[in-house]
């Protein structure tokens, strides 16, 4: 004769089972979040896709990354002559790297994306390198108009790879992709 014990078993293993087989067949049939690439120079439109919220759509804009450029933060300082009032504090900050975008339009919510990280636009800076800019970090343009604008990414080295050198060496050998939407499809560009 058959064991309660062995039949409660049979009966979560087919549970077990049937609930393997019910996740497998929907997450087969699940939509994967379309990515496009694109590459430097080429022109991108915003279409109805956003990043955070459909509230955010810009139908009608494009954008266009025309270069990026890897900095220590001294070299930022000194390229965009820029004076730090805390040289102390400047040297023990954990930024240890700026990588500047230059594109067409800018938007906070643009992020800049690698294999396993992320950053998002140093808001101060920003205003420091494009200093005919509105304050704040959106701006609207006329039809049929352009403008080029520097994005900096405050680039923290633990964030990227063990130790400092390292994560140098990652930014120059895999330069981050330069995220303009997420949803429904994400929009790449590259920046080297």
């Amino acid at each position: 004769m058959i064991s309660k014990k062995k039949i409660v078993i049979g009966i979560m293993i087919c549970l077990l089972i049937g609930s393997g087989i019910r996740i497998y067949a929907l997450n087969k049939k699940a939509e994967r979040q379309k990515k496009e690439y694109f590459q430097v120079n080429e022109t991108v439109e915003f279409g109805r896709d956003f990043n955070n919220s459909s509230d955010s759509i810009i139908d009608g804009y494009t954008v266009k990354v025309v270069g990026a450029e890897l900095f220590s933060m001294k070299e930022f300082y000194k390229n965009y002559n820029l004076v730090s009032e805390d040289e102390e504090l400047a040297e023990d900050t954990a930024v240890k790297y700026y990588y500047v975008v230059k594109v067409g339009v800018n938007l906070s919510a643009m992020t800049l994306v690698g294999t396993d990280y992320s950053a998002v636009v140093n808001q101060m800076s920003y205003e420091l390198i494009n200093p005919d800019m509105p304050k704040g970090l959106g701006f609207s343009l006329l039809q049929g108009t352009s403008r080029e604008v520097l994005i900096p990414y405050a680039i923290i080295p633990d964030n990227i790879a063990a130790n400092e050198k390292k994560a140098y060496e990652t930014l120059k050998e895999n330069p981050p992709m330069f995220q303009i939407t997420s949803y429904p499809v994400k929009k790449l560009i590259e920046t080297k």
